[in-house]
């Protein structure tokens, strides 16, 4: 089963992933970018715990912070 490129870019979470790939590749306007349209998408589905993660990562992309999974969070 394959996806088009039109089916990801209207997904708020492959638009959140492509935020935090873009900003740990030092591309953090395009980070920026990509997580308002995240957080854009997100406003429909309602899922706050997605917002509330997407919008403090948002904050660090602004900073020039890439977002980095605690440790104690890191599932093996």
């Amino acid at each position: 089963y394959a996806i088009g490129e039109d089916q990801l870019s209207a997904n708020q979470y492959y638009q959140g992933t492509l935020a935090a790939s873009l900003a740990a590749s030092g591309k953090f306007d395009e980070a920026v970018e990509a997580a308002q349209r995240a957080l854009k998408l997100s406003e429909k589905s309602r899922d706050e715990a997605f917002i509330v993660g997407t919008r403090s990562r948002l904050e660090l992309y602004r900073a020039g912070q890439p977002y980095v999974l605690p440790v104690n969070e890191k599932k093996l």
